[in-house]
């Protein structure tokens, strides 16, 4: 059950996210350049180097937001991968939406709605977990507890965040 404080943070992350949807993947290029000091896309690639999934694999992209990093794995991987991205904001994965189908990965990427602090799958499911930009977002200890619960022994998670 959550507390107030995390109904509170929920409801609000999730009016941000719902507004900020439409315009979400430029508006965060340019707010995490603005803010980091760096491209987008030079972040995404120092991320991507830290992901190694076995051929095959299953991901676990946690707020994925409009599947941004969803998708750059599963190039990477060659489609040669399996990928459910889960974000708790319908306007965001309905913008991921459209990201899969203009990029080609919707047969790759399953786009899934859900909470990071308790994920809707089963007991060691995922080869990879990864959350990119989003942990702050959450009850970060319960997200961690959920993310370990569904990750396989040996796996790897890969968060990245620039908010304490």
């Amino acid at each position: 059950m959550q507390s107030g404080t995390e109904q509170r943070r929920e409801h609000s992350a999730k009016a941000l996210f719902n507004e900020w949807a439409i315009n979400y993947d430029a508006t965060i290029k340019a707010e995490f350049e603005k803010s980091c000091g760096i491209e987008y896309e030079e972040y995404m690639g120092q991320l991507l180097s830290a992901v190694h999934v076995p051929r095959g694999g299953s991901v676990l992209d946690v707020a994925t937001g409009t599947a941004l990093m969803a998708i750059a794995v599963a190039r990477k991987m060659d489609k040669d991968c399996r990928i459910t991205a889960i974000d708790m904001t319908a306007a965001m994965l309905e913008q991921a939406r459209h990201n899969l189908e203009r990029s080609g990965m919707s047969d790759v990427i399953t786009l899934k709605e859900g909470r990071a602090e308790v994920l809707p799958f089963g007991d060691l499911s995922f080869d990879v977990v990864d959350c990119s930009i989003a942990i702050h977002h959450t009850n970060v200890s319960k997200a961690l507890s959920e993310i370990a619960r569904v990750l396989k022994p040996g796996g790897q998670l890969v968060i990245a965040d620039f908010l304490a």
